[in-house]
């Protein structure tokens, strides 16, 4: 079993790089031992039901043990792949990045947790605000929140000492780099799957 996480900072198309992944490859005939496990982000939905606690500085532990609980769930149903939009690296990032201290739970997970980091490229996303960013802090200047996280989120992945790739292209062609790498190896005839670190 093979986990990678997708990180970037707020709109640089991890949910889209999902939907195309998981559109491109619905008609693959995976074995009953080749499967493929999609974690998606808590944060939106829990925002969204609760924007309340976006200033809450309990959150963060919130969405961590959700994750955590996802991520444990989907180990045991023994996939070939875990793919993971978002997780305890961006916990570490929020957390930097709303000044509070970072657990030692969270970078050990972080840490230890993932095969491979896909980092997505901001700058090949058009932005804009989101209803629920609006619906969050109607007021505040997200072009510049976009930027901040961006800078907090290369710091944990440059501080995880994970194997890690910058993820830039259109969708498409973002989608061949994941493909390539983790995706199209479990349809191969003896079942090959490759780690991506032996193919950067």
């Amino acid at each position: 079993m093979k986990k990678i996480l997708l990180t970037g900072t707020t709109s640089s198309g991890k949910t889209t790089l999902l939907k195309s992944i998981a559109s491109s490859t619905q008609n693959l005939k995976f074995s009953s031992k080749q499967k493929v496990i999609v974690i998606h982000e808590y944060a939106r939905e829990l925002l969204t039901l609760h924007p309340e606690l976006k200033n809450d500085p309990q959150l963060q532990d919130m969405l961590f043990a959700e994750h955590l609980q996802r991520e444990i769930k989907a180990a045991e149903q023994k996939p070939d792949l875990i793919i993971c939009d978002r997780g305890a690296l961006d916990i570490c990032a929020h957390a930097r990045w709303f000044g509070l201290d970072i657990k030692p739970e969270w970078l050990s997970w972080a840490q230890d947790a993932y095969d491979y980091v896909f980092h997505l490229d901001k700058t090949d996303i058009a932005f804009e605000v989101t209803e629920l960013q609006k619906k969050l802090d109607p007021g505040a200047d997200w072009v510049s929140s976009r930027e901040e996280l961006e800078q907090h989120i290369t710091w944990a992945v440059q501080e995880s000492g994970l194997p890690w790739r910058k993820l830039s292209g259109t969708v498409a062609e973002r989608r061949e780099v994941v493909q390539e790498l983790y995706v199209w190896p479990l349809t191969g005839p003896e079942g090959q799957f490759y780690s991506g670190k032996e193919r950067r």
